[in-house]
């Protein structure tokens, strides 16, 4: 077995916050992670989006282990979150939307419309795929194709990918230079690796996917991938601050 590097900054864009979810910052510290991303995960669900990213704001703003950064989740089939996001706080780091739970198309014009106010106040855009690993997503990448091409100076992250989405990632976002993936629920043998090949380390980000799943996981993928450490470093941590401006 390949000898465990030592890791020493972590940046997770991956954490959620949800009325039936614990979080424990101090954990997260022990495995050396120092700054996360936070996003509540309750919205995906039906409740209110504004009430929810208003406790992810508080939560960040509380003296915790480690820095917690906001990402806003909204549901942009909604007609009032167009003018929400106009007037969101310069606080949140990101936007985080479900399209499979809220039950809409990427391609749809109006909700095109709304993403634009994302490039307009240079707002990464992350999109949950799936939450839990049963979820059979019915959201195509070749959708998120049209989005990342109109939007081309847009960042966009995808969470919630797994191997059943390799042929897609070859055929729709590989090309894509604006497009990231978050390895919190990529799961296949070498798959860090593979996703470098295809895509480049500059785009791959980490994140974890606590508290629903175990974050030692997804520290343990990048570890052992056989990859320099120079590269490891732009996964843990030297892409996520690039992408969000968190550094």
């Amino acid at each position: 077995m390949r000898e465990c590097t030592k890791v020493t900054k972590i940046v997770d864009i991956d954490v959620y916050q949800g009325k039936s979810l614990k979080l424990d910052f101090g954990k997260l510290k022990d495995l050396s992670i120092s700054k996360i991303l936070l996003s509540s995960i309750d919205v995906a669900y039906g409740e209110n989006q504004e009430e929810c990213n208003d406790t992810v704001l508080r939560i960040c703003k509380e003296k915790n282990e480690i820095k917690a950064l906001p990402l806003a989740s909204v549901n942009l089939k909604q007609e009032q979150t167009e003018e929400y996001l106009k007037k969101l706080s310069t606080e949140f780091v990101g936007v985080k939307i479900f399209p499979f739970y809220h039950k809409y198309s990427l391609e749809d014009e109006e909700i095109l419309e709304r993403i634009s106010v994302l490039e307009e106040k240079n707002l990464p855009l992350i999109i949950q795929l799936r939450i839990k690993w049963q979820d059979s997503i019915t959201i195509k990448l070749d959708g998120i194709r049209k989005v990342a091409r109109m939007y081309s100076k847009l960042p966009i992250i995808l969470t919630g990918i797994n191997y059943g989405e390799n042929l897609e990632i070859l055929r729709f976002i590989k090309p894509l230079n604006n497009v990231y993936i978050s390895i919190s629920y990529y799961q296949p043998l070498s798959g860090v690796s593979f996703l470098i090949k295809h895509l480049g380390y500059r785009r791959i980000l980490f994140g974890t996917g606590y508290p629903i799943n175990y974050p030692e996981i997804a520290i343990l993928k990048v570890v052992y991938a056989d990859i320099s450490d120079y590269v490891k470093d732009y996964i843990f941590y030297e892409n996520a601050e690039r992408v969000f401006s968190t550094d």
